[in-house]
């Protein structure tokens, strides 16, 4: 492999080749960064498809018009995912750093209203300019049609390590966050939109994270560390492939292999699979009464 180049988009066609071999594996996610930034996104989205995934891709919504939604149903994505932080297009801008984005994806959503395809679901990360509007997004989300709501914890830029080719995540102060604007301080604001998410995930509104973590998403914003007391099931079912080919079962791990070099049934079954990843499952005092089966919480995104 080319040291340091991403791969193209007949490496990647390969790749989903000998992914599709693995029993149960079944879909894929495409994200970024931007995927529709890349040349070659919908030769690869097609190739998904072809090889028969369930395929998932996540964007900002920016390059992506409503003949390029028809384009996508054509090819057969099944799920297109919108970064969408708040309903209010100046904080959803001042959020993603780029003026006229939230006019951009609201307008995107109401065109895909008037066909329908592919399913589509929107992603907010929770911050504090937008904590208090959780509960409005997600009955928008219902009113609209579209399949759901996932709604990400915040997370220093540091997790996405793995997109500039260095295999291991830099030691991070526990106190990255202090600084962050973005750091949800409205603690009180953020508890009571979680109750309503709660109450309507129960009344059927699609929300896509487990009840379990809606309910322990205000411990992480009171403390951060609080989430190594959190099961990560990631690593039992799923598998990262970065730019280059690299396999991780988790974000914040480093490479187990390498899936144009190696045989990805061999790299799942592999030692460094077990005991640098699936035995950290266990490593957790996370009570049995906030436990749920393991499933794909409206099929979201999980594979990668």
């Amino acid at each position: 492999m080319r040291a340091q180049e991403e791969l193209s988009a007949a490496e990647w066609k390969t790749i989903l080749r000998r992914l599709r071999k693995l029993p149960l594996m079944n879909e894929v996610t495409i994200c970024g960064g931007e995927p529709f930034a890349r040349p070659g996104i919908l030769e690869i989205l097609a190739s998904a498809r072809q090889e028969g995934f369930y395929t998932v891709v996540i964007s900002n919504g920016w390059k992506i018009t409503p003949e390029m939604l028809r384009e996508l149903d054509r090819i057969g994505v099944n799920r297109l995912i919108l970064s969408l932080n708040s309903l209010r297009e100046s904080v959803h801008d001042k959020t993603r750093s780029q003026p006229g984005s939230g006019k951009r994806v609201l307008a995107l959503i109401e065109a895909w209203r008037s066909f329908r395809k592919p399913e589509l679901a929107i992603e907010a990360v929770v911050m504090e300019d937008n904590a208090g509007e959780l509960a409005e997004m997600a009955r928008f989300v219902r009113d609209t049609g579209m399949q759901g709501t996932i709604l990400q914890a915040l997370a220093p830029s540091e997790t996405h390590y793995a997109f500039g080719g260095h295999d291991s995540m830099p030691v991070l102060s526990p106190d990255w966050h202090k600084d962050d604007p973005a750091w949800v301080r409205s603690l009180d604001v953020l508890r009571a939109e979680l109750v309503e998410l709660l109450a309507l995930k129960r009344a059927g509104t699609p929300i896509f994270n487990p009840g379990w973590q809606l309910k322990r998403m205000a411990a992480y914003y009171e403390n951060p560390q609080s989430i190594l007391q959190v099961p990560c099931v990631g690593p039992v079912s799923t598998m990262h492939v970065d730019p280059f080919g690299n396999i991780r079962l988790c974000y914040g791990l480093p490479p187990i292999g390498n899936a144009l070099r190696d045989s990805p049934a061999e790299i799942w079954r592999s030692a460094a699979a077990r005991v640098q990843a699936r035995e950290a499952i266990v490593q957790s005092d996370l009570p049995d009464s906030e436990r749920e089966p393991v499933g794909d919480h409206g099929r979201h995104h999980d594979t990668q």
